[in-house]
């Protein structure tokens, strides 16, 4: 299991002053409580990209504008699903298997977009079950859909220390422990 800090120390010293997010209306406008974790991460830093691939995006100040980029974000995903009928799971070894589509944002435990790779794959949360710190990481092209079910911070940690293998990732990926990040700052309305 990893920590925290051990996220903290990969990133290293905050390079901005990230905004400030006002998670009492966020969850309110999503009806749900966000994991810890995350508050904790972009109560510290900025938006954050691990070797040049792999985004992790802050909320920002701007509540409103943070759910309609995340609706637009999954509105492919529902679309695909709803012509598909079903989704394609890929576990680690790649065998795939049709199962029925997660329900997406904002309907109740659907899918909520935190981040996203380079060549466009989306990486999400499944927002069911009582312990946000343990909500399902799910990553997507749009096609298969691969799960991995320790949270974030143990996610971010066994992908940039190569414990834990997205087949959806390019297979050199990640190259370095690089972590860039970036001023999430925005104007406020």
């Amino acid at each position: 299991m990893a920590a925290f800090v051990d996220l903290e120390s990969l990133i290293g010293a905050p390079l901005f002053v990230p905004p400030a997010v006002d998670w009492d209306e966020l969850e309110r406008a999503t009806l749900f409580s966000f994991p810890d974790d995350y508050k904790r991460l972009f109560e510290k830093y900025p938006h954050l990209q691990f070797d040049g691939f792999l985004g992790v995006f802050h909320p920002g100040d701007d509540i409103a504008g943070f759910i309609k980029g995340t609706r637009t974000a999954l509105e492919p995903l529902r679309v695909l699903a709803a012509n598909r009928g079903s989704m394609t799971s890929v576990d680690a070894s790649g065998e795939r298997e049709d199962i029925s589509p997660y329900p997406i944002f904002p309907e109740a435990g659907g899918l909520f977009h935190w981040g996203g790779t380079e060549n466009g794959d989306s990486c999400l949360w499944l927002t069911s079950g009582q312990n946000m710190a343990d909500w399902p990481i799910v990553v997507t092209d749009g096609i298969d859909y691969w799960r991995y079910d320790e949270g974030l911070v143990n996610f971010l940690i066994g992908v940039m220390h190569r414990t834990v293998r997205c087949p959806l990732f390019p297979a050199d990926f990640p190259s370095s422990f690089r972590v860039d990040q970036f001023d999430a700052r925005r104007p406020s309305s």
